[in-house]
Order: structure tokens, then sequence, then C-alpha cells
């Protein structure tokens, strides 16, 4: 059985997606797939990653990878969904099925916190594999740190992968496009809904210090709100504009 499908009838994400939600994690379950349920924000820049937003980054000694890796992105238009080949290897699909009050990180960075659910089915369904998908090929350069919150207090750590646990992992990116340069800067946290904005905030915290320093108001601003899958749709729509 297909995942969209229950009760015998096809489930259309772009049409029933608040009904999807409803069922893709039992249906998941039911076939051995682990979900992962994550609440994110992210902005994006036109331009090089700024040298000296990497050396803020990276000054308190949290970064626990850097990663290069081209994604596949296979995009439909239909919003809150994402399909990708990570690596261009391994088959992830997430939907979101909920965004929360923005959350506001000071110096001009405040975005709606979307909730999402995450998976890696073992084939691709036939809806991402319709014609009129189209592969875009997301070149990547990835900093990464990760919090947990112990006895109240975040601090730099591995993610614990316990659902009890509140963590958040902070990406810092420089991101290729075909033609296009961008970088983007991105929270994502787990663990127990209901702490996982403050997580957030306070892994924010414990990084930020001073404001990064070319998201004041100078070029390269972090002024684009989106997950990579409708930003990478508003860019083939800018160009179809231009």
């Amino acid at each position: 059985m297909s995942l969209w499908e229950t009760r015998g009838e096809t489930l259309k994400i772009d049409e029933r997606i608040s009904e999807t939600t409803l069922t893709v994690p039992a249906l998941l379950a039911s076939q051995g797939q682990p979900v992962l349920d994550t609440s994110e924000v992210r902005w994006f820049a036109t331009g090089p990653l700024p040298d000296d937003v990497v050396a803020w980054f990276a000054r308190q000694k949290s970064i626990a990878a850097v990663e290069e890796r081209c994604d596949t992105y296979l995009l439909r238009g239909i919003e809150g969904t994402g399909v990708k080949y990570r690596n261009q290897r391994v088959l992830e699909v997430k939907l979101c099925h909920s965004a929360d009050a923005n959350l506001d990180l000071g110096n001009g960075l405040s975005a709606p916190v979307l909730r999402w659910l995450k998976w890696r089915p073992a084939e691709l369904d036939a809806t991402w594999s319709a014609s009129g998908t189209r592969r875009v090929d997301v070149h990547k350069v990835v900093l990464t740190s990760s919090f947990a919150s112990i006895d109240g207090s975040v601090a730099p750590h591995a993610l614990p992968g316990i659902a009890s646990v509140p963590a958040c992992k902070i990406e810092l990116a420089a991101v290729e496009v075909g033609d296009v340069v961008a970088w983007t800067l991105g929270l994502e946290a787990s663990g127990p809904v209901e702490a996982r904005r403050r997580v957030l905030l306070d892994s924010w915290r414990f990084i930020a210090g001073e404001r990064p320093p070319s998201c004041n108001g100078s070029g390269g601003r972090l002024d684009v709100s989106a997950a990579y899958p409708d930003w990478l749709e508003r860019l083939r729509s800018n160009r179809l504009a231009g």
C-alpha cells in the first residue's frame, strides 16, 4: 500500500495535506518506518557566505560537523512538502503539518516555527515520480553545531536522539544552485514539543553573542524565511518572472 493511501482512498498531498498528516505516522509505524518529528526555522541570503559570519559561528568552538555534499531535490510546486536524495543517494521525505507563532531571535531574524515529519522510504512514491517533477541539484558546505538541554541548561552536546531530551541543531551553510550562490541559517529542535521553542531560543543565545556581522542590514542579509523546497520554488518563480 502506498504511504499516501488509507481506507482504499488515495490522499492527494496538495489537496488534503491536513488529513494526510494524521495518517502518515500510523502508516509508517505499521511498515516499520521511523518518523522524525522536528520544529524548525530557516533563513536564506543571496551571495557568498561571508568569512566574518563563518568566524562568528565558529568562535564558540561548538561546531560538531563540517560536511560538503550535493542533495537532489524533487520539486512539484506543492507547498509544505519536500523530497530529496541526500548526497544524491538516500531518499528523504518531509511534510510540514503545522506552523506555530513567529520565533524572534532579534536583529531582524523572525520566522514562524514549522513542525515537520520526516522519514526515509524504501522507494519513491508515484506522487513524486510523475511527469512535471523537476530535479534540482543543490551543492552545500554545511557547518553544524548541536545542543541539548540537560537539567534545564543548554550546552553544546551531541544530539541525544532521545524523545524526552530537548535538543537543537544549528546549521550554517554555503549553497550553490546552478549559477545562484547563497547561504542559509537554520535551527532544528527535537524532543518534547512543549520544550522546543525554549531550546531553540536558548541554543541561539548560547551561540549568538553579538549579532552576526552580515545580518544587520548590510550586504548578504538573511531576509528570506523558507524551507529548502519553498526557497527553490521561489528561485524558479523569480527566474520565470525575470
